[in-house]
């Protein structure tokens, strides 16, 4: 599965990680950033978070709050999809999780300082970002088992609850994949 409207990816490899920057055009020129940061190992395999945001070039690092509305979210949706397939293309063995910054407690806490929505109990904002990765997959399951597997999963305080096989509809805060046939 490739994805033809997609921005121009560079690559920078770091420590633990890798690096994908790119310019969203829109209103505005923004350079957005996706890196996978080795987190841990299962087994014998490595496990790399995705991480996405806005890409400050001053601290060489991701602001992964902030949402840009710059016009152009498929392309650059489907250009973060498109760094998942090089990652595993040069990661055949390893795990890759995905979470949302914008989930938790602590997020909606932050966002009821400022938000216009006033939301009471449940905050309108939270999981979003989570929220539109697991429409992709829920969309994209029968063609995506074909080369990956998936897991969907609930973080806790202390870390993973629970996990199990991705079932399309579920809710989960993280999910897990790797490519099918791992050596």
């Amino acid at each position: 599965m490739a994805f033809d409207k997609t921005y121009h990816v560079n690559v920078k490899l770091r420590d633990e990680s890798k690096l994908y920057t790119f310019v969203s055009s829109g209103p505005e020129e923004i350079v957005k950033a996706v890196e996978y940061t080795y987190t841990q190992h299962l087994g014998k395999y490595p496990v790399y978070n995705l991480g996405f945001g806005d890409y400050d070039p001053l601290t060489d690092s991701i602001i992964d709050r902030v949402i840009s509305n710059n016009g152009d979210v498929y392309t650059v949706f489907y250009t973060v999809l498109n760094t998942v397939l090089h990652f595993f293309d040069e990661n055949p063995n390893a795990i890759m999780s995905v979470e949302g910054s914008d989930s938790g407690k602590a997020f909606s806490e932050e966002c009821r300082k400022l938000c216009r929505k006033k939301c009471t109990d449940i905050c309108k904002n939270m999981d979003r970002r989570i929220r539109t990765y697991r429409w992709f997959v829920d969309k994209n399951i029968d063609e995506l088992n074909k080369s990956y597997t998936f897991y969907g999963g609930w973080r806790g305080k202390k870390g993973i609850k629970r996990t199990e096989c991705y079932r399309p509809t579920g809710i989960y805060n993280v999910i897990y994949c790797h490519k099918n046939k791992i050596v």
